[in-house]
């Protein structure tokens, strides 16, 4: 079965805001992590829950339900075994005595009357409700340069920041470390990994939101 990651950058990624689900095949893996295609943080895999044999589930109740027949025939069992075991008494012949007059006794029953009462004891249940408060995280920073502005923290007024986006509005050279020396278009933004002002790793994006490369340069 085919892994499934989710990003987890709430507040930063469109995609972790929205619940968004990656198959393993749709995600690009960098350094033995996948990574989320909008923000390129590591996401996290959503582990499936295995779901219940249905078929182990019905064996066991027939089983307990034989088990319970078992129990009832052998107490009804014992029930009549006993009841068979007891000694009958034999019948006395009756033998003929005479027998005095006996005043019948006047019997007396006296009514007792006996009144059942219910108590009902009641019970309040108090429910304490508890409020979560969550907390909304801060903004990143935006600061303008001369040739485009940057969203994320700073560092000695340079971008500094492990998921931060440089938006271009002139031609620029993304970073003078590049081998390939590849330059930014107006509308173009890079997004991932800044130190002292330098690149460090990142996603090249068009105006259009379209992937033009990835890049990785190092510190």
């Amino acid at each position: 079965m085919s892994k499934q990651f989710q990003c987890t950058n709430f507040g930063n990624c469109k995609d972790a805001d929205n619940g968004t689900v990656f198959e393993e095949s749709k995600v690009e893996e960098i350094d033995g992590s996948f990574s989320c295609p909008t923000c390129h943080q590591k996401l996290e895999e959503i582990h499936q829950k295995k779901a219940f044999n249905g078929k182990a589930i019905g064996i066991i109740a027939g089983a307990l339900a034989l088990i319970a027949a078992i129990v009832v025939g052998i107490i009804m069992l014992l029930n009549h075994k006993s009841a068979s075991d007891e000694p009958v008494q034999k019948a006395t012949p009756d033998i003929e005595q005479p027998v005095a007059p006996v005043e019948k006794p006047t019997v007396v029953h006296d009514t007792v009357v006996v009144e059942k009462k219910d108590t009902l004891v009641r019970r309040d249940t108090v429910v304490v409700e508890k409020t979560k408060t969550v907390s909304q995280p801060a903004r990143p920073k935006v600061t303008q340069f001369s040739y485009g502005s940057f969203k994320g923290n700073l560092k000695n007024g340079q971008p500094h920041d492990v998921n931060g986006t440089m938006t271009y509005t002139s031609r620029h050279l993304i970073d003078s470390r590049d081998p390939q020396k590849r330059y930014a278009e107006p509308g173009d933004y890079v997004i991932g990994e800044f130190s002292d002002g330098k690149l460090v790793q990142g996603v090249w994006y068009d105006r259009t939101n379209t992937v033009k490369g990835s890049i990785i340069i190092g510190k």
